[in-house]
């Protein structure tokens, strides 16, 4: 009896060193029950969790107390094993855990909005005159490729708008917004319908403030506007004009501050969504009496007071110069940017092996191990930390420097913990659920059978995501098994419906009558509501305008259009089209031939000898880098073949919902000349010349009109 708790109190303390990449936790704890030969196992409900631990002559009771902290679990003696668990208090603390943090963001931000306020309590003309110059000169300033921290600038916070929004905030109080958990999203209304809840004060002296900042605002401001001394120009930005507040475009936060307040207003609503990072992003809008007019809208995010004081540079990561890849890592990142072909012959069966088997092997830890691994090396601390798919992407170390720099402290604080000679990375609010082993092997399987990943695929893997989730890198894994269609615009919520329509539903929805929302299976049902309602940009729009221009349509709250919701007879459709469109590649650059498909590899460029020639009368005409071009050889061209899946949700008669999905597959990979031109397209061809003449005549029009034959220059205007 002695001999065996001596037996156990040595595998208790013998110091250990472990190295295991990202894996499921079961097969984590099967290494470490190996290691330090003491079974372990885990509860089926926490099989979900992915963890990794890089430690330096750690005891086994040293390991299982960190794992423990880590995902807030406890262990329990079970015979001989020890059992890792999560007790029903635990995942209240979990719960807690959450609100507790968005409530300091949200704290954080409302301190530095209310230090605004008391800076300067009384709004008068020459705080107003004083605002805009600080603005002015901030807009002059700014870089518009340069990363933009969330929220107001310090000037901006002085604006009326945004002054009205602080004390907005202030008065309906933070933990009311903390409660709203990760991905949902809360609507609040002085005059609330069946979808939305009671704002739950009164607001109207907070507005009649306004209005009197605001005329003070337009009195001293206006004149500096139409003053040519005093204009403010702003630069163009790339990627769209404007700064994004509250997840919505609604401009730059000068511009907006001169937007026309309604005289009367039939309601103000707030909505608020938390994204799956843990941000709030919160809007406030005031909704006209009468329809025609504009809403009004003033926008801000939790994240403003945790990035207060913090440039561009400061998330500029520079990677180590002395960080190498093992060589598994190596070996997966060169089969992951290249094609297998590329791979040394005398390798490539061992590590397209290594690839295919995930249940083995888990591929998509690589990068985030060893960059974690290393970042933690150097600061010479132990590091066990909760990983996910998406960590795929860090190759380069970041962690250690983040660490060392103050400024990320009150990033990192919530995710980070210190203990001893240990560092735990918890578990972030943006957690990616696991792609499961089983499914991914399953899709490598079928890809590798047909040479190519489809819209199948493609849904497959977006069915499991959040809606809005970036492109996984499990897609992108299994293109190398196989040619991909080329996407022209893959909305992810038609992609995902794609991947929840079961059989008869699609063959239901793709007919003339569609299928009922109520007759949807439940997981598309709840993807369709959250497309409609519960996200932080919904697209429920009235049916007679263009989904494409929703931020400008007036009054595009969702639970506003639809106080009911979705009711079970609203009709679920999808149209499909096809249609052979004829492009001309630009031939100077090959990498934007690349790009847009024409073939394969860019460096056969230089090898093209055969050209199509143009029909004289479109030569050298609407073809070239959006302009009309003199230049008189031809350039290649390609065929392709576009598939167009729309998507409608028709839930009154007034408004709908809707979503695009098109995939490109091209006609041929080769260059052609004239004479090898298939016979079949020619008609196709001389339809795509007048199209593509047609649409870039009708630009060139609307260019001419916008602009007025003047510049590009943006100015403040009322």
């Amino acid at each position: 009896m002695i001999s065996i708790a001596l037996a156990f109190s040595f595998h208790q303390t013998v110091l250990k060193d472990i190295h295991i990449p990202v894996a499921p936790i079961e097969k984590v704890l099967v290494q470490l029950s190996e290691i330090y030969h003491s079974p372990m196992d885990v509860s089926n409900a926490l099989t979900n969790k992915h963890i990794l631990i890089e430690a330096t002559q750690v005891s086994e009771k040293d390991v299982r107390d960190q794992i423990a902290k880590l995902i807030n679990a406890s262990w329990e003696r079970k015979g001989a094993v020890w059992h890792l668990t999560k007790s029903s208090k635990q995942e209240r603390e979990d719960l807690e855990r959450g609100v507790a943090m968005r409530y300091k963001m949200l704290k954080q931000t409302a301190d530095l909005r209310d230090q605004s306020l008391s800076e300067k309590p009384v709004y008068t003309s020459e705080v107003a005159k004083q605002t805009y110059f600080q603005m002015k000169n901030e807009a002059e300033k700014k870089d518009p490729n340069q990363m933009v921290r969330p929220g107001p600038t310090a000037a901006g916070y002085q604006l009326p708008n945004q002054r009205f929004f602080s004390r907005f905030l202030k008065e309906f109080g933070l933990k009311r917004i903390a409660e709203i958990p990760f991905g949902h999203r809360a609507v609040y209304a002085i005059h609330p319908n069946a979808m939305q809840q009671p704002m739950g004060f009164d607001i109207e002296p907070e507005i009649q403030q306004y209005r009197k900042e605001y005329l003070t605002w337009f009195q001293t401001a206006e004149p500096l506007v139409r003053n040519p001394e005093t204009t403010v120009r702003l630069p163009n930005r790339s990627g769209g004009a404007g700064v994004e507040l509250g997840g919505d475009d609604i401009g730059d936060d000068l511009n907006n501050a001169f937007g026309t307040f309604p005289t009367e207003l039939k309601d103000f609503i707030f909505t608020v969504y938390c994204s799956t990072d843990g941000a709030y992003q919160m809007q406030l809008i005031g909704v006209p009496q009468v329809d025609d007019n504009i809403a009004y809208k003033i926008g801000g995010t939790s994240y403003e007071g945790a990035f207060a004081g913090m440039e561009a540079q400061d998330f500029e990561i520079k990677p180590d110069p002395n960080f190498k890849l093992s060589q598994d890592s190596a070996d997966f990142k060169q089969f992951f940017e290249s094609h297998s072909e590329q791979i040394p012959a005398t390798r490539r069966d061992a590590v397209l092996k290594m690839i295919a088997d995930p249940v083995s092997r888990d591929p998509l830890a690589f990068g985030y191990s060893e960059g974690i691994s290393y970042d933690f090396k150097r600061i010479h601390m132990n590091v066990i930390a909760l990983g996910r798919d998406g960590g795929l992407n860090q190759f380069e170390p970041m962690y250690a420097e983040m660490i060392q720099n103050p400024k990320f402290t009150p990033l990192l604080e919530d995710f980070m913990v210190k203990d001893g000679s240990w560092v735990r990375l918890l578990e972030p609010p943006n957690d990616e659920p696991v792609f499961p082993r089983r499914d991914l092997k399953r899709l490598i399987t079928t890809v590798q059978a047909n040479g190519r990943v489809n819209i199948a695929e493609r849904a497959a893997i977006a069915a499991i995501r959040p809606r809005n989730n970036a492109v996984s890198y499990v897609e992108r894994l299994l293109e190398k098994f196989g040619q991909t269609a080329e996407e022209e615009y893959c909305d992810p919520d038609a992609l995902k419906i794609i991947g929840l329509l079961s059989e008869s539903e699609r063959i239901r929805a793709f007919s003339p009558t569609g299928i009922p929302y109520g007759q949807l299976n439940p997981r598309l049902k709840a993807h369709l509501f959250e497309c409609c309602f519960f996200n932080d940009r919904p697209r429920i729009i009235p049916s007679n305008q263009d989904s494409r221009n929703v931020s400008r349509i007036n009054r595009a709250e969702p639970t506003y259009q639809a106080p009911n919701g979705i009711l079970p007879d609203s009709i679920f459709k999808i149209t499909e089209t096809s249609e052979v469109q004829v492009k001309e590649a630009d031939g100077i650059n090959a990498e934007g031939i690349q790009a847009i498909g024409l073939m394969s590899n860019a460096k056969g460029w230089g090898a093209v000898k055969y050209q199509l020639d143009h029909p004289d009368e479109y030569k050298g005409r609407y073809f070239y880098n959006g302009k009309e071009s003199q230049r008189s050889e031809p350039k290649a061209l390609y065929i392709t073949k576009l598939s167009r899946y729309e998507m409608r949700l028709h839930i009154t008669k007034d408004c709908e919902w809707g979503a695009n999905l098109q995939n490109v597959d091209r006609v041929g990979r080769d260059t052609f000349t004239i004479n090898s031109f298939p016979e079949e397209f020619k008609a196709d061809l001389e339809a795509g010349y007048k199209q593509a003449a047609e649409a870039m005549k009708r630009q060139q029009d609307l260019k001419k009109k916008r602009d007025g034959g003047g510049g590009t220059t943006r100015q403040i205007v009322r």
